[in-house]
């Protein structure tokens, strides 16, 4: 089962320069709510499809969603989320797209929803 088009977050990475570097920080916090917002709705058709999780990578963090499941092979797709890390950092595992079990893909899912309601936003 794929994620729909209109809830995949497919935003190009962020052109950063001396001249708009806090347009570019406040670029990339509008872009991670608009995961949010995507992974909001598709909560609402599928539990783990469209959900997101996001990876610590030296200083910084990588967001990916979760675009594809095969619940007969019992595995899925995550896909690396550009333009919310500045630093276009891509985990070295995971690559900008990985087929990973779908425990490991809840495990991650609720790692990340976890440290929300801990942290909040």
């Amino acid at each position: 089962m794929k994620l729909s088009k209109e809830l995949i977050y497919d935003l190009p990475e962020i052109k950063i320069s001396s001249n708009n570097f806090r347009e570019s920080i406040t670029q990339a916090d509008k872009n991670l709510e608009h995961l949010k917002n995507l992974a909001k709705r598709a909560k609402e058709l599928d539990n783990l499809l469209g959900s997101y999780f996001s990876v610590t990578v030296a200083d910084g963090k990588v967001f990916y969603q979760v675009v594809e499941k095969d619940n007969f092979k019992d595995k899925g797709i995550v896909k690396r989320c550009a333009g919310i890390c500045l630093d276009e950092y891509v985990h070295e595992l995971l690559g900008y797209e990985a087929e990973l079990p779908i425990a490991k893909i809840k495990e991650l899912v609720n790692r990340e929803t976890a440290l929300q309601k801990l942290f909040g936003n």
